[in-house]
Parts: structure tokens; C-alpha cells; sequence
């Protein structure tokens, strides 16, 4: 949290065509269905021409049956579909621009209508469906990303329909590209650039220019539950990524970045049992392995649990670096008619011996010396890291009826930070620097808190997506910070061996260094016209900001306290001209600090 007294603002107001063109329209269904993505991809190949004998084609190769009037297809063509598909995605590119639409009424029953037949899209729960706000947009063809994002307030929104830029990275991505955190899956987004190194005592990265920390990283929409220090993405079934301010859509972060948000949508138990495990090589010589089960229980599989373990050790390619990682994590839920329940429980741990610092420059620099060997270790080989994270979070959900859904979330986390490093500095344009050792104890304790409203109804031609919602986020932080060592010097041509300061004796006295409280309440509405082909969002948020500081070596207050409030407004179009595979979109949006 920026301890700055006052508020910072920034303000984004974009107009843009969405730049993913959806040629194969490979889209969700607004149906709340069984766990769609989770099932197996079938090649297809149905010529264009009747839509009926096209649906025939159809169900003969999927495990789907389709209901509808014998007229309803009469005189109806399909533009076909060419390729390997989902089935709800191949149904969709069947019916796209026949004026048809769908809708689930069981796990392996679909009944097709006329596209705005109903006031509000048809909502079938069954005992054993993904919960309403965990329902995944489906993947796109290849399965790297996803076609939408949970967009905090507005809840899951497809990419066509968000007046925003977004981004969904699926476990795929995460699979495929062997990632170890999520420094690793953003590094596929061409606007985001790594702040730290791995080994550095935490991963930050700047997002659009501006700094985002590791801390901000939301899990759910929820902020200050995921690792304070470094987010893990073993247990994560998505990575999403918003480009932007968005105060609006989540309330401030814990941070205060303005350059874009993170959210987590951790795995879940699905249609099908998962038993995987990953043996893992990273050079030098770490070894390790990932554990993922899944499992669904009871007679119509409303209860769920889904289980991963990471474990992994050895020496890094940095000279005299070494790095422990654990992790464990269990996501447990409830699937009734008009209940649903969840819990997430994270367990993460992690050593590194030989720990990096970032290099600052001396003014005296007057030209900047070459990069050193990736292998360099610096200031030290005697750093030492060690961070613990323990975190849990609760969801529940309750409808109310078809159309109107409660919600509400609690969690909490514990991290501590424990590091003995220092933050070399370059004092010559040959690659010289000096560094002072400290001694750092860093604690975190979080609490966060959520609670709201999502609703469907029309007023006369015009949709609406009401939601309202109500979030607070408490941190408490606690530090100890010794720099009574002598300084040391080294060169960046040469890995820096050295004796380790000496702790003992060293009286460790731990105090309060910030408190912090963010409250906020928020109200959101996307209006749909001409049978949503344009669609208007329009919200407000008020985020009430207070922050206590202290001075670290007494515990005393420093200060007077800080306590703010301010609203901040969004306003979004979304506008579909041509059809459903693209659209246009503008958005004024802010963000807080």
C-alpha cells in the first residue's frame, strides 16, 4: 500500500475495435451449463448449406441432444464449420447468422429457439454445474487463451462484449510453457515487462508503463490473498489480465497500481477425474514434480475437490544460488439447485540461498558499464530468503431466483518475509559497486471481504446486467530492519563470494510499520439495445482509503492518519455493427493510488 497522504489518480479513456477478430466465433454460451471447456475436442467437417441436415451431422458426433420445433430450421442455411472444435463451439458456429439460438436444459440436452424469443437468457442450474460466477469462458481454438475474463464487478464478460483490453491465459498456457509463476504466463502479454529478477526477493513487473507488485495480484476478484511476495500458478485454472486503470471493476488494490489488474481463478474439480503429475528440470540441477487430483463426489457430484502439490530443489544457473519451493493448495465446493459454496486453502514456502537484489546507479556514473554474465551472483553468495504464505478464502452463493443472484466472500493470508541481503549500488563505469547487508523480518496479515448483487431484467426493449457490490480489504505490517554491518564492495565481471554477516547478538525487535484499510462501494449497470448489439455500461465506486504509518523502531503512530474517500466512475460502449464477430468499443475508466 502507497503510503503517500493523498490520492492519486489516473484516467484511461480508449476507443478501439477489438483487435481479436473472431473468424471461427469460437464463443461461451451466456447458458450456465456443465463444465464445457473441460470436454473433448471433435473434428469436425459439415459443409455449408441446410441447417437441418447440418444439426443431424452435428449430433451424430456429439454426445448432445438437440430439441426444437420441426419449423424452426425450415429454409435455414449455416455457413459449416471446418475443423477441431469444443461442441458447444461448433454448435455455436453453426447458428451463427441463422437468427437460432441455445440453450443447455440438462448436462447432455440442448434446446435451440429463436434468438430474443425470451426476455432473460435462459438460466439452467443443475446439481452438479459449475457455479454461476465460476462458470469459464471457453478456450479458443489451440487452448492457449480464453474468449473472456471475470471482470470484478460486471462478473465473466466476453471479450466481445467488454468495452475494455483483456486477456486469459488458461492452464494450458501454464502447462505448455512450463511456467513457475506468474511473471512466467505474463510474459506472453507484449505490454507487460518483469521489474525483478526470479530470485529476487519478489516479482514485480510494469504493466502499461506503470508498476505493478506482486501484492495486487487478486485471487477471484478478491485482493490480498494470493503469496504476498511471489504468485504462484499451479493451482491456477486461469491467469487474467486486464490492461488498464480499474478501480471501478475491483476497488483499489492493496498497492495502489494504476497500470492494470491480475486476477487468479484457481482450478476446479470437473466432469472428469484428474490424476496428472509433472516431473520438473530446470538448469542447473532443480528437480521437482507437480501433483494435481480432482475429484467429484455424491449422488449427483455436487461436492468437489481438486488437490495440487508442487515440490522442487536444487542449484539455479546463478553462481552459488540454490532454491527450495513448496507449495500446496486444496479448492473444495458445493453445487446445489440455488446454493453454491467454495473454499480455496494456499500453502506456499520458499528458500533461496545466494538471493539478488536490483542495482541502483551512483550519480558519479557517468557511462553505464556492459551487462554481466546472467550467471553473475550479487552482492553475495551469503543473501538468504525465506518466505512463507498461508491464505484461505471462502465464497457462497445463493439465487434468489432465475434472475437474481447473492453473493459474498471472506478470506484471510499470512506471509512473513525473512532476508538477509543488501542493494548494491554501481559506483564506477567499469562495473564496481558497494552494497550495505541488512537484516530484514518482514510480516503481512490480510483480511478481505466481499459482498453483492448481480441481476438480470428488461425494461421494455432495453436488457440490463445490474450489480451492485461491497469489498474491504484489511493489512496489517510489521518490520524489522537492521543495517548496523560494515559495507562491502564488489565488481560485476566477477560473482561475489563472500562471508556472511554475523547475526548473532542482533536483538530482533519487530513493530508496527503500516495499517491499512480499504473500503469501498460500487454499483454497475450494461444496458442492452437492439437485441444487444449495443451495449452501454455505466458505474460508479466509492473507495474510502485509510492508512495508519509507524515508525518501525518504536511502534509508535508517525504521523497523523490518513482517511480519504473518493468516487470514481466508468463508462463503457460496446457496439456490434456488422455481426457478432466483431465489435467496436470506447471506455473511460480511472484509477486510484
Amino acid at each position: 500500500m502507497n503510503s503517500r497522504g493523498y490520492f492519486g489518480t489516473a484516467i484511461l479513456a480508449t476507443v478501439f475495435a477489438h483487435t481479436t477478430v473472431l473468424a471461427d466465433d469460437n464463443r461461451v454460451s451466456s447458458v450456465v451449463a456443465k463444465e464445457q471447456h473441460s470436454a473433448a475436442m471433435s473434428n469436425f467437417s459439415i459443409p455449408a448449406g441446410d441447417l437441418q441436415s447440418a444439426l443431424l451431422n452435428f449430433s451424430q458426433q456429439v454426445d448432445l441432444q438437440l430439441l426444437y420445433a420441426s419449423d424452426l430450421t425450415a429454409g435455414i442455411t449455416t455457413q459449416g464449420i471446418q475443423g477441431e472444435y469444443h461442441p458447444q463451439a461448433a454448435l455455436e458456429l453453426l447458428l451463427a447468422g441463422t437468427g437460432l439460438t441455445y440453450r443447455f436444459t440438462n448436462e447432455h440436452t440442448v434446446t435451440l429457439e429463436k434468438a430474443g424469443e425470451s426476455t432473460l437468457p435462459a438460466v439452467e442450474v443443475s446439481a452438479n454445474a459449475v457455479p454461476a460466477s465460476e462458470q469459464l469462458p471457453m478456450p479458443f481454438n489451440g487452448g492457449q487463451v480464453a474468449d473472456g475474463v471475470r471482470l470484478g464487478i460486471l462478473g465473466n464478460t466476453d471479450i466481445l462484449d467488454a468495452p475494455f483490453s483483456i486477456t486469459s491465459y488458461t492452464s494450458k498456457t501454464i502447462e505448455d510453457q512450463q511456467a513457475r509463476s506468474v511473471l512466467d504466463v505474463l510474459a506472453n502479454q507484449p505490454s507487460v515487462r518483469s521489474a525483478s529478477a526470479r530470485s529476487n526477493i519478489n516479482e514485480d513487473f510494469i504493466l502499461r508503463g506503470f508498476p505493478v507488485e506482486s501484492q495486487d495480484i487478486a485471487l477471484n476478484g478478491m485482493y490480498a490473498l494470493m503469496p504476498y511476495f511471489r504468485v504462484p500458478v499451479e493451482m491456477a485454472e486461469r491467469v487474467e489480465v486486464f490492461e488498464g486503470p480499474s478501480a471501478l471493476l475491483s476497488g483499489m488494490s492493496p498497492g495502489g497500481n494504476i497500470g492494470g489488474s491480475i486476477n487468479i481463478v484457481p482450478k476446479r474439480a470437473g466432469d472428469r477425474p484428474v490424476n496428472r503429475f509433472t516431473a520438473q528440470y530446470f538448469s542447473d540441477s532443480v528437480l521437482g514434480g507437480h501433483l494435481d487430483i480432482g475429484r467429484r463426489f455424491g449422488e449427483n457430484d455436487e461436492f468437489g475437490a481438486r488437490v495440487n502439490g508442487m515440490y522442487r530443489t536444487g542449484d539455479t544457473t546463478v553462481d552459488y544460488q540454490s532454491e527450495e519451493d513448496k507449495l500446496g493448495s486444496v479448492a473444495l465446493d458445493y453445487q446445489g439447485d440455488r446454493l453454491r459454496l467454495s473454499a480455496d486453502l494456499i500453502y506456499q514456502k520458499q528458500n533461496i540461498d545466494g538471493v539478488v537484489r536490483q542495482f541502483t546507479i551512483a550519480p558519479t556514473v557517468t557511462n553505464l558499464p556492459s551487462p554481466p554474465e546472467g550467471t553473475l551472483s550479487y552482492p553475495g553468495s551469503w543473501t538468504d530468503l525465506a518466505m512463507e504464505d498461508s491464505s484461505g478464502v471462502f465464497r457462497a452463493e445463493f439465487d434468489l431466483s432465475s434472475a437474481v443472484t447473492l453473493y459474498a466472500g471472506a478470506g484471510a493470508r499470512a506471509s512473513k518475509m525473512d532476508a538477509v541481503a543488501g542493494n548494491p549500488e554501481i559506483t564506477g563505469n567499469f562495473g564496481s559497486y558497494t552494497y550495505a547487508p541488512a537484516w530484514q523480518l518482514f510480516d503481512v496479515d490480510s483480511r478481505s471481504y466481499e459482498a453483492g448483487m448481480n441481476s438480470r431484467f428488461a425494461t421494455g426493449f432495453v436488457t440490463h446486467q445490474l450489480n451492485i457490490s461491497a469489498t474491504q480489504v484489511r493489512q496489517n505490517q510489521s518490520l524489522f530492519f537492521y543495517t548496523g554491518f560494515p559495507f562491502q564492495d564488489g565488481t560485476i565481471t566477477t560473482s561475489n563470494d563472500t562471508p556472511a554477516p554475523d547475526l548473532a547478538g542482533i536483538t530482533v525487535d519487530k513493530n508496527k510499520y503500516v495499517d491499512t484499510k480499504l473500503t469501498s462501494y460500487a454499483i454497475a449497470d450494461t444496458l442492452g439495445f437492439m437485441d444487444e448489439k449495443v451495449k452501454l455500461t455505466v458505474g460508479i465506486r466509492q473507495q474510502q482509503v485509510q492508512v495508519q504509518n509507524f515508525n518501525f523502531l518504536t511502534g509508535a503512530p508517525s504521523g497523523d492518519a490518513y482517511d480519504e474517500s473518493k468516487p470514481t466512475p466508468v463508462v463503457g460502449l460496446v457496439l456490434k455493427p456488422w455481426s457478432e464477430t466483431v465489435s467496436l468499443y470506447a471506455s473511460y475508466v480511472e484509477g486510484l493510488s
